[in-house]
């Protein structure tokens, strides 16, 4: 057995020794080092918690910027009136964007996984029920958008409102996520989605897609840059991505 009876680290000592220095009266004579060495290990830990998250908060986020701005952009190239620069023929305009969606979702989900990785009890359940919201919230959006055409929304109109309802929908769940986090910083991402989407319904059709590509490009991105300095994390302790940052611990 390769144990330490009189708990000296020299590979020399002898009993003799021990008795010498006390250590062998003081059962505990390693144990504030330990509890040191333990505590450095648990921040650095958290640090690569925090920095993983952030990363990957940082990388969604400018996504979702490329595929609005490119998808907003391309049916902006589609439309009478739009892209005075080249046209895009419809529908491909329709279903590149359609495919776009497509490449955010599968992103979302994928970075998401990877995010709930080692996540365990409250925090887990909380972000499980966060994500199902974003599905039941755009599944909502969906319904609505269904019945008001159905109810006979004029084909004008429905160019304003779809993607308004859509891109509102994701900044009240950015508000949603902020309040759990509590980081004063998804909500302001969440505020400046909801002010995109205001702006370019107010600017009207053609242009207002245009609105929404801009819009995208610019302010998505430089939230991806504030999570990858660290300044979107919450106040939540059971987060391994919450608290302060690694420059404060």
């Amino acid at each position: 057995m390769n144990e330490k009876p009189f708990g000296n680290d020299r590979p020399d000592a002898v009993p003799g020794d021990a008795l010498e220095t006390g250590d062998a009266l003081d059962p505990e004579a390693d144990g504030p080092l330990e509890l040191a060495e333990m505590a450095a290990l648990m921040r650095t830990q958290q640090r690569a918690a925090r920095g993983g998250t952030a990363r990957i908060v940082s990388l969604l986020l400018l996504t979702w910027g490329v595929v609005w701005f490119t998808g907003f952009l391309v049916l902006w190239s589609g439309v009478r009136g739009g892209n005075p620069w080249f046209t895009i023929a419809s529908p491909i305009d329709s279903i590149a964007f359609g495919g776009l969606m497509i490449v955010g979702v599968a992103a979302s989900i994928t970075m998401g996984a990877r995010l709930g990785r080692g996540v365990r009890g409250g925090s887990a359940t909380s972000d499980t029920m966060y994500g199902l919201a974003w599905m039941v919230a755009m599944a909502g959006a969906t319904a609505t958008l269904t019945a008001l055409i159905g109810h006979g929304l004029a084909p004008e109109s429905i160019t304003l409102v779809a993607p308004s309802i859509y891109v509102s929908t994701a900044g009240l769940m950015y508000l949603v996520g902020a309040a759990i986090w509590r980081s004063w910083a998804t909500f302001g991402l969440g505020s400046c989605v909801i002010a995109i989407a205001c702006v370019a319904t107010f600017i009207g059709a053609p242009h207002h897609l245009l609105a929404y590509a801009i819009g995208s490009i610019v302010v998505l991105p430089v939230f991806a840059w504030l999570s990858w300095r660290g300044m979107m994390r919450g106040t939540d302790p059971t987060r391994p991505g919450s608290g302060p940052r690694a420059s404060e611990t």
